[in-house]
């Protein structure tokens, strides 16, 4: 499915228009998607085109500098190799670089539970801790929360930084027929969740695009 997604993006169908953000600042606009194949790729709009990232190699993205830039200078740390030393600072090419080499340890010949888990271990290594940003820096924003999508299994995981708890949800029983009513999961609050929370949505009213 997802080499089809990526032709149609390719087409340019609609166009973005970026909002000022708090700072005084344009916000900025990049995407990753995944299949249940492993198939990945990632969006990204420089100086307004878009580019187009797509193969499974593209597993890891952070949020600067651009991606070209992230991929070289990753393949410098390849050069010198994780285990003898990795970049540790807040910087997005930082923790692209930690990111990758540790999604390359994990053990492949796992379960669900297990894979999930691995993936979380290396996303907690790449997140920024509860600190202000530097001076200047708006965009080393500490990390608010992590999800993790198990494509295969259909199940959706997420954590809030402030909380201890992970939970999940099982997209197959959500129910995504026409018929179905939309609902959501408040998060505001930062409530303790645990386990499988579907049962949890309430009904809400759709999302509003902006434009049609």
């Amino acid at each position: 499915m997802l080499p089809s997604h990526v032709e149609v993006m390719r087409g340019a169908p609609f166009a973005l228009t970026s909002p000022m953000i708090p700072g005084g600042h344009t916000s900025g606009v990049h995407l990753s998607v995944s299949d249940a194949t492993g198939d990945s790729a990632i969006f990204e709009y420089v100086d307004g085109e878009l580019v187009v990232h797509h193969g499974a190699e593209y597993r890891v993205m952070t949020n600067s500098p651009v991606y070209d830039q992230q991929l070289a200078i990753n393949a410098y740390w390849q050069e010198i190799g994780g285990e003898i030393m990795l970049p540790g600072t807040s910087r997005a090419a930082d923790r692209y670089a930690r990111a990758s080499f540790y999604l390359t340890t994990l053990p492949t010949d796992v379960d669900a539970r297990e894979a999930a888990a691995g993936v979380l271990s290396v996303q907690r290594n790449a997140a920024k801790p509860l600190s202000e940003a530097a001076p200047g820096k708006p965009e080393l924003w500490k990390t608010l929360w992590t999800t993790v999508i198990d494509s295969t299994a259909g199940r959706y995981f997420f954590q809030d930084t402030l909380s201890p708890n992970i939970f999940w949800v099982d997209l197959d029983s959500l129910g995504f027929a026409d018929a179905v009513p939309a609902r959501r999961l408040n998060l505001q609050g930062h409530p303790v969740i645990n386990g499988e929370a579907s049962a949890l949505f309430e009904p809400a009213e759709p999302f509003a695009f902006l434009g049609s």
